[in-house]
């Protein structure tokens, strides 16, 4: 060793160089059990002990490129290294020989490949992340000063109102105490994500934690269920408990043990996504067929409800909003419900007319569809985007993503309508003479023999697609093709077991309901808090392999 630091100081001194690197390895332990007789009689673990001791002492740390590197990987098994890992003792098996060198081709190039490049999303193995701006930090800093700020300001002289010129920069206790979780959120994202301070792993999949993580969520969520007081058709208990479950279903399957490649678990996962959507169909027609607030404040609180945070981390972790796609998806379609009641209501000055409510359904479909089927619309409006606003959207991806689902909210406006003229008949005579009405009444009247008949078709809804997710083989193409269509019979079937009796649609978890009441943020920021390198890696959280 040294003779070679001396030939790497005299290459240094005269620019002649015999290799771009030079690699100590650290000796790993003998398994001195499994050595032939003869090695065992001179390979002993205290002169291999010495040999590593005297390498670290002589390998420098203060030479310029290139260098003499002191091969690191593996220190944990310098100590112990299970019999599987060696044949006969001495030499690693070609799996582990693989492996170690599949790592130190990335101690030594990624370096060179990623230097001065926004490496997130490509690599976290052997290379530092690069310096965050200091507009990040001042935004954070901002962020988290001011709210608590006037967090401490409300709570310590609660009586004190301020000028109505600084109303604006004065918030309320609840605004100032969302405005300081958010700057800390922002902060750990860039300590989780942005930063070596917790090792990223690979995505694999393991039985054993593919039980025990949705044993997880699975466990609490059925102890915790309990029969509330709500029994009315998609109730907000009904809906958050939904959310709940999908979103933990989601963590532990999807994002965790990289299944997408598992086609029935792909498939599920899809509807998951398209129940969402429906949700979202669903609740915005109820409020607008009910409350006809159709004001600005209302827009802005649902768009900035549901965009904030993914601006904000797309700024702080230099991505864009799409790559968080669920936010700006949801926005899509419920400027989609607005606009659809929106023209409804002044079409129709106030009055029930269910014929005109039909054809802006219809149409708003249309348009919908021909928006995300067709690059002669959406690629004009994303090139306008990029212009004005200097934001790179991938338009194509984009428009994948809204095609995907794209009849499960207008089931969920469908849905909605229903359940109101369903209401309104049960109540007594409608106030118009009209044929949802009519049909709404028809409806009521055979109840009882339709009860059971949309239940019994439920479930061979349910188990028809079972079977052919299980016995029936087709790829991801296939299925994005079909999911449009069939997801709608998977979720009508859902939707009316769920409601068919009032115990089932008062009865949800509590544990579910409480993930479901911020599934929306914990959608986003699994992203960064547990999987890692921009979804490409996990965050190994409590330690290595955990």
């Amino acid at each position: 060793m040294t003779h070679i630091k001396q030939k790497v100081e005299e290459g240094i001194h005269n620019h002649q160089f015999a290799a771009d690197n030079f690699i100590a390895r650290l000796i790993p332990p003998f398994q001195e059990h499994l050595l032939s007789e003869e090695r065992r009689n001179t390979l002993k673990n205290s002169a291999r002990h010495d040999y590593n001791s005297k390498l670290f002492s002589l390998v420098p740390h203060d030479l310029p490129p290139p260098l003499i590197q002191l091969n690191k990987i593996g220190l944990h098994m310098l100590t112990e290294a299970p019999d599987s890992f060696s044949l006969d003792g001495l030499h690693f098996v070609p799996k582990v020989d693989r492996a170690e060198v599949d790592i130190l081709l990335n101690q030594i190039c990624n370096p060179i490949l990623f230097a001065g490049k926004k490496m997130q999303g490509k690599t976290s193995c052997c290379v530092n992340y690069p310096g965050i701006p200091l507009s990040v930090w001042f935004i954070i800093l901002l962020t988290i000063v001011f709210g608590h700020g006037a967090l401490y300001l409300r709570t310590s002289n609660p009586a004190y109102e301020p000028p109505a010129s600084l109303t604006l920069f004065y918030p309320t206790n609840k605004t100032a105490y969302a405005i300081s979780i958010l700057g800390l959120t922002l902060f750990g994202c860039i300590i989780t994500d942005r930063t070596q301070l917790f090792i990223k792993v690979n995505k694999d999949f393991s039985v054993v934690d593919f039980v025990v993580m949705n044993l997880v969520w699975v466990v609490p969520g059925i102890w915790s269920m309990r029969v509330g007081s709500d029994s009315t058709f998609l109730n907000r208990e009904q809906t958050d408990d939904w959310k709940g479950w999908m979103q933990a279903s989601l963590m532990c399957s999807f994002d965790v043990n990289k299944m997408t490649n598992f086609i029935p678990i792909y498939s599920v996962i899809r509807v998951m996504v398209a129940s969402y959507l429906f949700m979202t169909g669903f609740g915005h027609f109820s409020f607008f067929y009910k409350k006809a607030d159709f004001s600005l404040i209302r827009l802005a609180r649902v768009l900035v409800r549901l965009n904030l945070l993914s601006i904000a981390l797309s700024y702080t972790m230099e991505t864009d909003t799409l790559f968080y796609y669920f936010g700006p998806l949801v926005s899509f379609w419920f400027l989609i419900v607005w606009g659809t009641m929106r023209v409804y209501n002044l079409a129709c000055a106030g009055q029930d007319n269910p014929t005109l409510l039909a054809a802006c359904l219809a149409a708003s479909g249309a348009l919908a569809y021909a928006f995300t089927h067709s690059p002669a619309l959406y690629a004009p409006f994303f090139a306008v985007c990029e212009t004005v606003f200097g934001v790179h959207w991938n338009a194509r991806e984009a428009a994948f993503r809204l095609a995907l689902d794209q009849w499960a909210v207008h089931l969920g406006m469908l849905a909605a309508w229903l359940m109101a003229g369903l209401a309104t008949a049960q109540k007594g005579a409608p106030a118009q003479h009209t044929w949802h009405a009519a049909l709404c009444s028809g409806l009521v009247a055979r109840w009882p023999y339709l009860k059971w008949v949309s239940v019994v078709a439920s479930c061979g809804v349910l188990a028809v697609y079972a079977t052919v997710l299980v016995f029936v083989p087709f790829g991801k193409e296939a299925n994005n093709a079909l999911h449009p269509y069939f997801s709608l019979l998977v979720l009508g079937a859902f939707v009316v077991l769920r409601n068919a009796t009032p115990d089932w649609r008062r009865t949800t978890s509590a544990f579910w309901r409480w993930i479901g009441g911020f599934s929306l943020e914990t959608f986003i920021l699994q992203y960064h808090f547990w999987m890692g390198v921009d979804t490409y890696g996990l965050l190994d959280l409590f330690g290595p392999g955990v």
